[in-house]
């Protein structure tokens, strides 16, 4: 038993001392609201976020954001987290190549932070929880009933990268399908017309309605007058 417990002493030592095994810490990003469900025509936004539990001094992360331009259309990225920003794309470019596994999503946008000094001190000690950045999109009216917004990480040496998916489910608020603003005014103006209309064929009514009237009197006059004629 001595000697059997003197061999994993020795084993656990060589482990801790040997410089290829290293513990390896997770880089996570999280998002808030993390889903969401709407109608289509809505404005879907969230802050990407590095919360706390996260290392605090790395030599950074690059976060790629991908989701599908035919249901989601990007309208920007604000409050970007300023510290060691290397570089954030204003615009998205093409998922060529299929980044995160999905092929729904077809356009990905890049953040990436760097720490340059000689010690690694990204985002720095108290920084936690960080927002990265604020993100917003709106909902087009060509859509499924759901579709996704994925992560994927650079990180520091060592680490692993951990993210969750942001689903946005779409829902509809009537009985029929969504319309898009020029079919609600296409909708609007054949009210207009209809409504015009039956305020038309009232009149029409009313004047054929006088005019029975009209005639019905004369007949009675008429018939007064032949009958004091022949008397």
């Amino acid at each position: 038993m001595k000697t059997y417990l003197t061999k994993l002493l020795v084993v656990s030592g060589f482990l801790l001392s040997y410089p290829s095994v290293a513990l390896t810490a997770t880089q996570k990003i999280a998002t808030s609201p993390a889903s969401f469900t709407i109608s289509p025509g809505s404005t879907v936004e969230f802050d990407v976020l590095y919360p706390e539990l996260n290392p605090d001094n790395t030599t950074g992360l690059g976060v790629k954001m991908y989701f599908d331009s035919t249901k989601l259309n990007f309208k920007g990225v604000t409050q970007v987290f300023s510290k060691d920003l290397v570089n954030i794309t204003e615009q998205p470019v093409a998922d060529s190549n299929d980044g995160d596994n999905n092929t729904e999503t077809d356009s990905v946008v890049t953040a990436a932070w760097a720490g340059l000094g000689a010690t690694p001190a990204w985002p720095g000690t108290g920084s936690l929880p960080a927002a990265l950045y604020h993100v917003t999109f709106t909902t087009g009216y060509n859509f499924p009933m759901l579709t996704v917004i994925n992560f994927t990480g650079d990180v520091a040496a060592n680490n692993s990268f951990e993210s969750s998916p942001v689903n946005v489910s779409f829902v509809l608020t009537g009985d029929s399908s969504p319309q898009t603003p020029q079919q609600e005014a296409l909708s609007s103006n054949s009210s207009t017309s209809n409504s015009s209309g039956g305020g038309s064929f009232s009149i029409i009514l009313l004047i054929l309605f006088l005019g029975i009237a009209s005639l019905s009197k004369n007949r009675k006059f008429l018939k007064r007058h032949t009958q004091k004629s022949q008397s």
